[in-house]
């Protein structure tokens, strides 16, 4: 059934593709992108929790915890869209906090019997503190860094998507005995 809709791959692997490339080209444009979606989420996930936390009130003594975190989330949402570009600098800052604990505790893991990888865990911490650090000091590069990142994610995935649907397609085409519109050899 896979084969039938070899396509879809195909469209999946272009759109990864155009995406990845818009944000290597225009990373200012992608970086703002993403922060106005994680603010429309945001937006969208508070007003649920809220509505949900309001519906729970004599259920539970701790609904006012859930309807107090969906009116912060509605109010990053908010933010989000009414000032882009400061919610942009705290959503980079908030990464490179992230990528500093991370490799800290990376580092920390390597220190474990893991075995032969272990170097290579502290690397990865050491990288990640790194970025973490210079997403920080200057959220700009940090934020820079990071649609670069996604764009060539985007890009590689692209490329294997596609030729995943070529390969489906060709399979496609072998099981139902054609190929270049004859029949296989028997």
């Amino acid at each position: 059934m896979i084969a039938k809709y070899w396509w879809v791959w195909l469209v999946r692997g272009i759109l990864a593709i155009l995406c990845g490339l818009a944000a290597l080209i225009m990373p200012g444009i992608a970086l703002t992108a993403m922060v106005l979606v994680i603010g429309f989420y945001a937006f969208i996930e508070g007003v649920l929790k809220f509505a949900f936390g309001l519906s729970t009130v004599g259920f539970t003594g701790r609904a006012w915890l859930v309807v107090v975190d969906g009116l912060l989330s509605i109010a990053l949402g908010i933010a989000a869209w009414v000032w882009p570009a400061e919610a942009t600098l705290v959503f980079v800052t908030w990464i490179g906090i992230w990528a500093i604990v991370t490799g800290i505790l990376e580092i920390t893991a390597a220190t474990l019997p893991l075995g032969t990888g272990s170097v290579a865990l502290v690397f990865a911490g050491i990288f990640s503190i790194l970025f973490g650090i210079i997403a920080m000091l200057n959220p700009g590069s940090g934020g820079l860094g990071i649609i670069w990142l996604f764009g060539t994610y985007a890009i590689i995935i692209g490329i294997l998507l596609s030729t995943l649907a070529f390969r489906i397609k060709s399979a496609r085409v072998e099981k139902s005995g054609m190929r270049k519109g004859r029949p296989l050899p028997v």
